[in-house]
């Protein structure tokens, strides 16, 4: 599976060795050549499915939520 976000650098988190991992590499996989601990992504997200902004799936939940409270309000009066 390629990687989403392209070709990215690894660092291990034991050494401080960087390195650039092609897009089918995750850096969890990977092993360190200097100490032999294993690499992580300096940037956050190697595991993310979507690409898509962190609001944009709450607003179904809000408009939901606002009718709700619209029903339920004019339950109350009658």
């Amino acid at each position: 599976m390629a990687h989403e976000h392209g070709p990215h650098e690894c660092y291990c988190p034991s050494c401080g060795f960087t390195m650039m991992a092609a897009a089918g590499q995750i850096c969890s996989s990977v092993t360190c050549p200097t100490c032999g601990g294993r690499m992580r992504a300096t940037e956050t997200g190697e595991y993310r499915v979507s690409q898509e902004p962190v609001g944009a799936t709450m607003a179904p939940i809000v408009v939901v939520g606002l009718l709700g409270f619209l029903v339920w309000g004019l339950a109350r009066k009658h």
